[in-house]
């Protein structure tokens, strides 16, 4: 049987359906390999990297850096052993190296040694704490110091080159060891503080300097060092140790040790009504000096009063060249003469004549003692001396 043919609007339809058919076989092709490819991306990431392989070169540093790591670990962990079996095995080079400075140090010791701040350069740096520190030495003036410090902090800054010393609790006894019946100065507190320059290029030297500067404060009661000291001395007066309060003072780039004037007033007691304002302002400003002074005032005065007891004795001018004659030979010509002046500016009853008698009379006592005369012969010279003024020549 023969096949209808197709009209031509049926042809029409079937390419037109052909067509479309195509069309969609091929949207559902492009959708799969789309979906493919996003499951791919997915998988891709949902997979572990695969690591790269080191080199040796790297693992080296990686190890060195681990290495480097424990080991300063290690050290910081145990560095207060290690710093405390360092000092003690090699403070010997501590000693040695102050010898050459002209310091002669015969004990020195320390313990609870640990590293808190440290600056590696060239020269270091940094601060080492001390559980206690303690040193004897003999100073300049052949005089021996001792120091004790508790909870205290040496630092040193390369940048500034600053030296730093400070201590919570410090005890420094000076004694003299050529002299045994000489009483020792007894000074304690809780706050010591030092800081000054080092001289790279000569460390020793400024070493040196910062112990004569310290014993200068001790001397003279003054210094060009920056140190704060802030406790109480032991000062012995009419045979008891008594404790005054002391501190330091800055001023004009010098340091001055001073005592605290109501705390010695409290101590001298009746003696303050024989004391002028004056008087009492030159003991502030040499604490270390202050029983002594009064020491040798009292005796002065005491020895003068002993020989009053003869006719016609000129007591008065007797005390007064005794009094300057001691202080020259103990001190120093200057010295006496800032001592002694201070009583008469303050001495506001004495007449015209008192103060030119005392004036001339302090002159020739100091006089003696630059001569060398012995103190059993200033009683003679005060008798004979036509240059002494008595009472009597009024």
């Amino acid at each position: 049987m023969a096949s209808k043919r197709k009209t031509p609007a049926q042809k029409r339809r079937a390419r037109r359906k052909a067509k479309e058919k195509a069309i969609r076989r091929a949207n559902r092709s492009s959708r799969d390999n789309l979906e493919k490819r996003k499951v791919g991306r997915r998988k891709k990431k949902s997979e572990p990297a695969q690591p790269k392989k080191k080199s040796i070169f790297a693992s080296l540093i990686l190890y060195s850096f681990i290495l480097f790591i424990a080991v300063m670990g290690g050290l910081f962990a145990f560095q207060g052993q290690i710093l405390n079996w360092g000092f003690q095995n090699y403070k010997g080079h501590v000693v040695h190296f102050a010898q050459k400075a002209g310091i002669s140090i015969s004990e020195l010791d320390a313990k609870d040694l640990a590293v808190s701040e440290f600056e590696l350069q060239m020269p270091p740096g940094g601060t080492v704490e001390f559980g206690s520190f303690s040193t004897k030495m003999l100073l300049p003036n052949k005089k021996e110091m001792s120091l004790a410090l508790q909870e205290s902090k040496i630092s040193f800054s390369p940048k500034t080159t600053m030296f730093t010393l400070k201590g919570t609790e410090f005890n420094i006894t000076i004694q003299d060891p050529e002299n045994e019946n000489s009483k020792p100065l007894v000074f304690k507190g809780s706050k010591l503080r030092l800081e000054e320059k080092i001289d790279i290029k000569n460390p020793q030297g400024s070493m040196q300097d910062i112990i004569k500067q310290f014993q200068q404060i001790l001397d003279n009661g003054n210094t060009k060092l920056n140190v704060g000291l802030k406790g109480s001395l032991s000062m012995e007066y009419d045979g008891k140790n008594r404790d005054v309060a002391i501190k330091t003072v800055r001023k004009d780039k010098m340091t001055f040790l001073q005592m605290e004037k109501e705390s010695l007033l409290s101590i001298i007691g009746n003696s303050v009504e024989e004391l002028t304002d004056a008087e009492v302002q030159v003991l502030a400003d040499y604490p270390l000096r202050a029983a002594s002074l009064l020491r040798i005032q009292k005796y002065a005065k005491n020895t003068a009063a002993k020989l009053a007891v003869q006719a016609n004795f000129p007591e008065d001018a007797y005390r007064h060249v005794l009094w300057n004659f001691l202080l020259t030979k103990e001190y120093d010509e200057l010295f006496a003469k800032e001592v002694t002046d201070a009583h008469e500016i303050g001495a506001e009853s004495n007449s015209e004549f008192d103060h030119k008698m005392d004036y001339n009379n302090n002159a020739l006592g100091r006089k003696y003692a630059k001569q060398g005369i012995k103190e059993a012969d200033v009683q003679q010279r005060v008798l004979t001396d036509p240059n002494i003024i008595r009472l009597t020549d009024e």
